[in-house]
Order: structure tokens, then sequence, then C-alpha cells
């Protein structure tokens, strides 16, 4: 197993992410293909989540914010392990239920793209007043944020888990079309060694339209990535091929970036 600091601050991911292995040069292995799970139903406990949910901590002499956002469809409960590691090392962390989520797939259905990235950036704000050095952390759609994010705003570091850079083409083709006579699709075939999820058990097609444009803009603007970055990806991924973080990680301009490739085969590589 090797470890990799990035920077002040990339240590909070220190022996988060065990039996890993440290790629520089080679592209990951196992792309596998897209294809849906079946978490759980969302868990009401994170209904009336606010998109300002800051972990109070300490002052400290430098102090270091990270910025978690979730994927598609998704919660903070992705977080819960990771954000208590932070928390024990003083990192001042928020991590926003984005708008759409933790209420019904109809709400999601009914947010822009723009209002994901608004919220990231809206938090990334709130901690900058409070913070020395601050980081970005997503996980799959919260890592597409996480770039997003970083191409329009100051900061130290990215950190992404799992991001998609674009579906298939059919996917890309089809979608579009489908929402028109379909609101949303239900999430079937789990992964091995997924555990459960806290979030919807579909996917809402009219978000998911505007997650290919999400991706897209982002995919343009890759070259405006210069901070320190650190690509994260399960071999086993097979809702988001491991090619696409090869091709996010090539794209960025960053002169000081990692992959680092897990063995544990997941998506959600936080509760993997």
């Amino acid at each position: 197993e090797k470890t990799f600091n990035l920077r002040s601050g990339i240590w909070v991911v220190k022996n988060i992410f065990k039996k890993c292995v440290f790629l520089t040069d080679n592209p990951l292995d196992n792309p596998g293909n897209f294809s849906y799970i079946r978490p759980n139903l969302f868990n009401h406990r994170f209904r009336g989540l606010t998109a300002n949910h800051v972990t109070p901590q300490k002052t400290a002499s430098k102090r270091i914010g990270c910025l978690l956002i979730h994927g598609f469809t998704g919660t903070p409960w992705v977080f819960q392990e990771f954000k208590s590691y932070l928390e024990e090392k003083q990192v001042i962390v928020s991590d926003p239920l984005l708008p759409g989520h933790g209420t019904t797939p109809e709400d999601l259905n009914r947010t822009r793209w723009e209002q994901w990235a608004a919220c990231a950036a809206e938090n990334l704000e709130g901690l900058r007043s409070r913070c020395d050095s601050l980081f970005i952390a997503g996980l799959s759609m919260g890592g597409v944020i996480a770039l997003h994010t970083a191409q329009n705003r100051p900061c130290d570091g990215v950190i992404t888990m799992s991001a998609p850079s674009r579906f298939s083409r059919s996917m890309t083709a089809v979608v579009p079309i489908l929402r028109l006579f379909k609101r949303s699709w239900r999430k079937s075939g789990p992964q091995e060694h997924q555990k459960e999820e806290v979030g919807y058990d579909r996917y809402p097609l009219n978000a998911l339209t505007q997650m290919i444009r999400m991706m897209e803009t982002v995919r343009k603007g890759m070259k405006a990535i210069r901070v320190p970055l650190l690509v994260m990806h399960s071999k086993g991924d097979r809702r988001v091929p491991g090619s696409n973080s090869r091709e996010l990680f090539d794209a960025a301009a960053s002169e000081r970036k990692r992959i680092l490739l897990l063995d544990h085969p997941c998506h959600v590589v936080t509760k993997g």
C-alpha cells in the first residue's frame, strides 16, 4: 500500500482507503460497463437538511476546510465515515445536500445542473471566510461538480472519487428522448460488495439529461484545472468505467496530479 500527500491538507485522505495501488502513468484497469444498482429507498431522516450544512470546529493556527459533494440521487450519508475522520483532524467540513435531493425524485427532475453548481459554490465561499486552505472532494457526480467549482473558483486542491466524464454514446443519445415518455428509470442490478445507499431508488431522466450537459461543460473546461488533483477510482466499478477518470486526469492542466486505483470493487468508494 502506498499513500499520497497532495500539498498541505490532502493528508486528510491518508489511510481512509485501504488496499489501494498508486498509479501515475497507466490507465485504470477493468473499465467495465455502465449499469444501474438498487440502493435502499430514501431515508427520511435527511428530509429538511439545508445547503449550509457546515460542521463547527475549534479555531486552529492553520484552518483547513473541505467541501464534500455527494453524487446523483444520493445524500451526504455517503461521507459519514470520511467526514468523521476529517473532523478528528480538525478539518472544517461542509457537506451540503444538493438541490432536488433528499425529498422526491420529482423534485430532482425539476432541478437544473446550474443549481447544483451554485450550491457547491455557495458552500465553498462559506468555508472560505473561516479557512486558510480549501479543498474540494466529490463522489461520482459530486466529483464533476467539484471540478466545475475548481474551474471557476480558487481552491488549494481537488479530489474526485468515481467521477464520470461522459456516458456511453447510446445512453447520451437515448436519455434525452426517453425522458419525453418516462419520468424516471428504476435502478436494478446491484454491484457485488456494494453496501446499501441512502438515496432515491430511481434515476429521474430530466435530471440525468442535466447531468449530461454538466459533464460536457466540465470536459470543455478541464484546462482550467491547475491546482493539485487527486483522482480515485475502483478497479471493479461497474457503474462508471475507469476510463472516465483517466480522461479527466489527462485533460487537467495540473502540474501535480495523481491517480489512486482502489482494489475494492465498488462505485461508492467511501462506503466500500
